[in-house]
């Protein structure tokens, strides 16, 4: 859910293809046999506008919650745009910066803890999005799914402000 937007005015450096193309259908193949060595490739990065995403993510009740991992990712088999991360406040709030236009999938990733009950169950909590346990016992690689929610973004040439997840 997109609330309004707003100019941000800023650039930001993007995946460049040599000798300077955006896509890989203007790249250039650099063929480079063992023991041979290349000189005089020259070729500059790209910049495009950069933009804000921000928002916020809530509960099914509408109650923000903060510590959540918000990620941005491009759609796409390749994506070109550029994407990121960042740990909602306390507020349910969060903002990422120097993104390019493009289509995004935003996933809110909301941190859950195991208590200690009866029977010996440790406690613990999420790292990476997996459970791990302070028992004494190695972290198990996929020990649990914490709880998540998705937004598609589209990015068109203005920040994106409250954008709104919601994490049943």
């Amino acid at each position: 859910m997109f609330m309004q937007t707003s100019d941000s005015g800023g650039t930001t450096l993007v995946r460049t293809y040599y000798p300077g193309a955006l896509d890989v259908s203007g790249a250039q193949t650099i063929t480079v046999a063992a023991g041979q060595t290349v000189s005089a490739l020259e070729f500059t990065m790209m910049s495009a506008p950069a933009f804000d995403v921000s928002g916020f993510v809530v509960d099914e009740m509408d109650r923000p919650i903060g510590g959540a991992m918000v990620m941005l990712t491009p759609n796409g088999p390749e994506p070109l745009g550029t994407g990121g991360s960042a740990r909602t406040q306390p507020d349910g709030t969060f903002r990422l910066g120097n993104i390019t236009r493009g289509a995004y999938r935003l996933t809110a990733v909301v941190p859950i803890t195991v208590s200690n009950v009866e029977g010996g169950v440790p406690s613990g909590g999420v790292i990476g999005g997996f459970v791990w346990g302070t028992g004494g016992g190695v972290p198990p690689p996929f020990g649990g799914v914490a709880r998540s929610g998705m937004e598609q973004v589209m990015v068109e040439g203005a920040d994106v402000v409250g954008v709104k997840v919601i994490v049943p």
